[in-house]
């Protein structure tokens, strides 16, 4: 790669890094994606491996304002336009500021080879980029694999970019599907990370992760992360925290139950806690528990975000609102607290594609308070194991951003078993009450109320949560 001149302006310390456009991905490398080096990105069709690059690429432009040239030997500049503001990137901006150039590579041949590598010299030492992005080297090593003049830009030309003048170089590469690796050409073994997106259809549903096969100087400890495409997003990877990035609850982040004695006997709601409720299977969700919902967000004036997978987000915002109206406790300030209204149906995704989207919408809007309806339908469709495995990472999170989680289920409780409250903060068991009992006149609830691993439940008959919610 002879006759290549570049300045040593905006060229990187092994200690800068660049950004995946994902805060948590970032982590999971270690900070990012360390500048100067070489990656390969390796992929399915279809599996995003374009859509990465493009949020890594606008994401480092946006804010580091790193100069890219973008190689294409896939699409037109056009197609890459139009797919790139579908995902709510828009690259024109940067290329009128400068910042971005896109290289659109003919059909290859073999007469050509001298005009690729000639041209791609030329475009580095006129437009002097932070990063490079080829997409993709399959045709060329289809090609030109065994050329000497491309061997050579393969290996000795990165190695001066990324070595000598500091470039950031990505090269995007094919994976066809059910092969676990393709021959490079080496580039591999010389690269300083490899990411392989992955894609599978299970059930009829496509599932989505990638695997950090490879990253110099990143303790990986995750070797599968699922990620979903998300319309003006891109790709959301979800990453499951440490628990050492939990914070420990604080006396003076809690909230009220919205009831006098609830709070005496059982104690005030810290930031961040799991809250599961569990009712009788074939019933609806008790009224006095909607009611409870709705007096709970208002007292303590909670954003909250509903998500259903049983119905639509708003028919469970209206019940709550209902419920709130019939036994006295609505507040007109109920309506704009309770406005974040989503529903996911749970046989239309695979779970890892389900867990992200929502995981997506949460962080997007981080609500203080999240009302989950209709688990027990995810469980039965989905599968007990695997649900519970993301309810756990999921609460994990929702502690990370201090996010009060209500699960609502339906199940038969303790003679079936439910997962959630393994890790929940307070569980609320509703048991139906009255067939039995001569003294009611009609199916009532008594409610058990407990602290996990704190003192006794607490017992409450629906007549008595009324009058303290109303008080």
């Amino acid at each position: 790669m002879r006759g290549v001149e570049h300045d040593q302006v905006g060229c990187s310390s092994i200690h800068e890094y660049l950004t995946t456009g994902d805060e948590e991905l970032d982590k999971v490398l270690g900070g990012g994606i360390r500048r100067g080096t070489l990656i390969v990105i390796l992929g399915h069709p279809g599996a995003g491996k374009t859509t990465f690059l493009a949020k890594v690429t606008h994401a480092n432009m946006t804010t580091k304002r790193l100069r890219t040239l973008y190689v294409s030997m896939a699409e037109s500049r056009i197609k890459f336009h139009a797919f790139t503001k579908m995902l709510g990137l828009d690259f024109e901006r940067f290329e009128k500021e400068g910042l971005f150039k896109f290289l659109e590579v003919p059909s290859l041949t073999s007469e050509l080879i001298d005009i690729l590598t000639s041209s791609l010299v030329a475009e580095v030492s006129k437009f002097k980029p932070d990063i490079l992005v080829i997409d993709s080297i399959t045709p060329v090593l289809k090609v030109f694999g065994k050329h000497p003049e491309m061997r050579e830009f393969l290996h000795s030309g990165i190695y001066k970019l990324t070595n000598i003048l500091g470039v950031s170089v990505f090269l995007i590469a094919d994976l066809p599907y059910g092969a676990e690796a393709v021959d490079l050409g080496g580039i591999e073994f010389v690269a300083d990370g490899v990411i392989v997106l992955k894609t599978e259809i299970k059930n009829g549903l496509i599932t989505r992760w990638m695997e950090v096969r490879k990253m110099r100087g990143a303790p990986i400890t995750i070797a599968e992360i699922p990620f979903t495409i998300v319309k003006g997003q891109g790709i959301k990877a979800f990453v499951t925290p440490l628990l050492s990035e939990i914070p420990l609850y604080r006396v003076d982040e809690t909230v009220s139950f919205g009831c006098k004695i609830l709070d005496e006997r059982v104690g005030r709601v810290p930031r961040g806690a799991q809250i599961t409720i569990i009712y009788p299977p074939g019933m609806n969700t008790p009224k006095t528990i909607l009611a409870w919902l709705a007096k709970f967000i208002t007292i303590n004036k909670l954003k909250t975000m509903v998500i259903s997978y049983i119905q639509p987000g708003k028919s469970v915002a209206y019940h709550i609102k209902k419920s709130a109206k019939e036994l006295g406790v609505y507040q007109e300030e109920l309506d704009r607290l309770l406005s974040d209204l989503y529903d996911f149906n749970p046989a239309a995704f695979s779970l890892p594609e389900l867990v992200s989207r929502e995981r997506s919408v949460i962080l997007e809007k981080k609500p203080a308070l999240l009302i989950m309806h209709g688990l027990r339908e995810v469980m039965d469709i989905q599968g007990l194991k695997e649900v519970n495995r993301y309810q756990f990472s999921c609460a994990s999170i929702y502690r990370k951003y201090g996010i009060i989680a209500v699960r609502l289920i339906r199940a038969d409780y303790p003679r079936e078993y439910v997962p959630a409250v393994e890790f929940s903060d307070v569980v609320i068991d509703a048991k139906p009450i009255g067939a039995e009992e001569p003294s009611k006149p009609k199916l009532s609830f008594r409610y058990i109320f407990w602290r996990t691993f704190k003192g006794t439940p607490y017992i409450i008959d629906e007549e008595d949560l009324i009058k303290c919610l109303k008080s």
